[in-house]
């Protein structure tokens, strides 16, 4: 079972305050009592709470406890919107500039570089129910193709974009059958890019970036409903 962290909270109260198990102008209960409801530490309730705090949705008053906002809903819906539509967004420019990124590094890839993708896929392989490594691998993976593409304008560019790209590979995004779903995605670039095929890099790319903006819209819609806090099955089964 994996770590549940304080995001999985935060849409868990907010889930609470969505349906009216939390009202308007109502104490919440205490971190502890939170704490044994959703078998976590007191800890990371506290950043969960902190969080929405920082979000408006919640309201700290010393001595007292912390209160749902009178404006709540309005925030959690506004975030919601803003946060989907960012990364939506942001997968839009991937789809525009990966595959060609990959159909440029199949013409010019070194055998040091193919070499290098295929040791940070095994890693991939390793680790597939890290999400931190997984995240960290994911970006890893897709900067060595852009250095792969050899072309020094392009390379800033990306460097530019990087804290935008990233949060489409963020820790939140990550579950086990994403992992191993773009694993796989990543040793056949792997390959193309080794046989220098050009076109067919391109389209792997694609497909690939098809296949991340799936898994997010899965997980949009996972979030609207009713979901168990513990909502990733890490293992497939045969």
């Amino acid at each position: 079972m994996q770590k549940i962290r304080h995001d999985q909270v935060v849409r868990k109260i907010e889930e609470f305050i969505t349906c009216g198990q939390f009202e308007a102008g109502e104490r919440i209960p205490p971190e502890r009592d939170l704490a044994e409801r959703f078998k976590v530490s007191r800890n990371t309730v506290r950043e969960a709470i902190k969080a929405l705090a920082e979000k408006g949705v919640l309201v700290s008053r010393r001595g007292a406890g912390t209160f749902v906002s009178q404006g709540a809903l309005a925030c959690i819906v506004d975030g919601f919107t803003r946060r989907h539509k960012r990364l939506t967004d942001i997968f839009e420019l991937r789809n525009l500039l990966e595959p060609q990124i990959a159909r440029l590094a199949a013409k010019r890839i070194t055998p040091e570089q193919v070499r290098a993708l295929k040791e940070n896929v095994q890693l991939q392989k390793e680790n597939l129910e890290d999400r931190k490594i997984q995240a960290t691998l994911d970006d890893q993976f897709h900067s060595q193709i852009v250095q792969a593409a050899g072309n020094m304008v392009l390379s800033e560019l990306y460097d530019a974009l990087h804290g935008a790209l990233a949060e489409s590979r963020s820790q939140e995004l990550q579950s086990y059958a994403r992992n191993v779903r773009s694993m796989e995605y990543h040793g056949k670039l792997a390959a193309a890019l080794e046989e220098h095929a050009e076109s067919k890099a391109a389209d792997i790319m694609r497909k690939h970036m098809q296949q991340v903006e799936a898994n997010f819209e899965q997980l949009v819609k996972a979030q609207r409903t009713e979901e168990p806090l513990e909502h990733e099955v890490n293992r497939r089964t045969s």
